[in-house]
């Protein structure tokens, strides 16, 4: 196939044709139970397989979105916090054992699988009860408190 170069124009007239349907699925994928209130914004985040998606919603519109990879997301600072946390689980010590990768790993899957939450105003690891702080400027998981 003839690669080709596409124009702004041809662009806009695509968005401009398939707008309705572009805006069903942006809105669809709005994560209910991963929204984070920021000042007078909701962040909705959207953990897909290679990329977190964020929504920025004001009121009831999603107003922006911005793509985070998992390797930004997912801070060092927070794995290696969580590997020196006393009291892991067997499951998680086991993890600790493969090292940071595949810790950073396990987070991402769980991330996607819906096993880490924002409940109230905290982010949860649902299965160890560990409550994560999410950093309000930068979007990214950097500690648990303990």
């Amino acid at each position: 196939m003839k690669e080709l170069l596409v124009g702004k124009d041809a662009i806009n007239s695509y968005v401009n044709y398939f707008n309705r349907e572009l805006e069903k699925e942006i809105s669809s994928l709005y994560n209910e139970d991963f929204v984070y209130i920021n000042n007078d914004k909701q962040l909705s985040f959207v953990f897909l397989d290679d990329i977190t998606l964020v929504l920025i919603l004001s009121s009831k519109t999603i107003i922006d979105l911005s793509v985070i990879s998992y390797d930004y997301f997912v801070s060092d600072r927070l794995t290696r916090e969580i590997m020196n946390y006393s009291h892991l689980s067997p499951r998680l010590e086991r993890y600790k054992a493969l090292g940071i990768l595949r810790f950073k790993e396990e987070i991402k899957e769980n991330l996607q699988l819906g096993n880490i939450c924002v409940v109230g105003e905290d982010v949860l690891w649902v299965d160890y009860n560990l409550k994560i702080k999410l950093n309000d400027t930068s979007f990214v998981l950097e500690s648990i408190n303990h």
